[in-house]
């Protein structure tokens, strides 16, 4: 579903939105997809969650409605492995409290967890969550958890004892450029996922790909530019932690930022 904001800037006018609708089914016909599409006001609430009187032309729902009725809930990972990013460590009665956001999997009470790429080990004592202990957690849920003895740094992924993530050395990743970014083979580059920022370089850009029909454009070209779309092989330099993002999608994306020529 698309939402159309904003209709106060154009005075609610009908022949604005249907302009505006014509352009997005052209797109939407270019990708065979269809959505609903609902004008709003966020700022005054117009359709967000009642109907506007401003917009009397418009005879379908409201953004809550269509969300309500078009959109099914994701199921949570809590069968996949454990994973969790950690956000920050806080000292709270002399003892490091470990925020940590669950990602995929369940962290109990008692488990004991391995912290990546460091491999420091250790065992949970307590689980907490806005000032009550509770003794699990699952996907989605943001926590702050207390290790015996164990201080990781911040970016550090959390795993139980089976199922561990590999300590990446290389990878391969299909990026978009979509600020003032040019990327060439040999650049160094800061890459950021979860909470972690690590060295990388860049040792191959291996297609350029064509953004709207997804072909591709060329092999092995010599940059990507801003607006561009490829795969590029990079070689990490310094030890971490990703995933594939059909696994696990946390830890299968990142932001690209800190380009230094070779």
């Amino acid at each position: 579903m698309i939402a159309v904001n904003k209709m106060d800037l154009v005075k609610y006018s009908e022949e604005a939105f249907q302009r505006i609708t014509s352009e997005l089914k052209t797109v939407l016909t270019s990708l065979n997809l269809n959505a609903e599409i609902v004008p709003v006001s966020a700022i005054h609430g117009d359709n967000v969650f009642s109907e506007s009187k401003n917009m009397p032309w418009y005879r379908g729902h409201t953004l809550i409605k269509t969300l309500d009725q078009s959109v099914e809930p994701a199921n949570l990972p809590i069968n996949k492995p454990l994973r969790g990013t950690i956000q920050d460590v806080y000292n709270v009665d002399d003892k490091p409290l470990i925020i940590c956001k669950i990602a995929s999997g369940t962290l109990k009470t008692g488990d004991t967890i391995i912290f990546y790429p460091s491999l420091a080990q250790g065992q949970v004592e307590k689980i907490e969550s806005f000032g009550s202990n509770r003794y699990s957690a699952s996907p989605g849920d943001s926590i702050g958890i207390i290790i015996n003895g164990i201080t990781p740094p911040r970016g550090e992924v959390i795993s139980n004892t089976i199922n561990q993530p590999s300590i990446v050395r290389a990878f391969t990743a299909q990026v978009i450029l979509l600020s003032d970014l040019e990327l060439r083979e040999g650049d160094d580059v800061t890459i950021r996922y979860g909470t972690a920022a690590k060295q990388c370089r860049i040792m191959k850009i291996v297609i350029k790909i064509d953004p709207v029909n997804l072909t591709i454009q060329k092999e092995h070209p010599e940059h990507l530019r801003p607006g561009d779309v490829g795969t590029i092989r990079f070689q990490a330099m310094e030890p971490m932690t990703l995933e594939r993002f059909s696994e696990t999608p946390e830890l299968g994306r990142f932001i690209i930022e800190g380009v230094r020529g070779a």
